[in-house]
């Protein structure tokens, strides 16, 4: 059974992506950007409320601990609201 986006009462999304992720990757990681940025674009269509969706995207932004520390505080204090 697929229970809809608007019964997923509470569900909330923190989504990040950096602008450079997977720019020195040959395989499907190349295409990072995009396809995150796809994938929120198809959750809102979906009907997803944009409220409950925080989509993050860092100018010069890579795929690595550093990136990831420095937004975990943010998501989890988001998300924990």
């Amino acid at each position: 059974m697929c229970i809809s986006w608007a019964e997923r009462r509470g569900l909330k999304l923190y989504m990040y992506v950096g602008s450079l992720e997977g720019v020195y990757k040959a395989n499907v990681q190349a295409q990072m950007l995009e396809n995150t940025r796809s994938a929120c674009r198809r959750i809102l269509a979906q009907g997803y409320p944009a409220e409950r969706l925080n989509y993050v995207e860092e100018e010069g932004g890579t795929h690595d601990l550093l990136f990831f520390a420095k937004h975990l505080p943010e998501a989890l204090s988001w998300l924990y609201e």
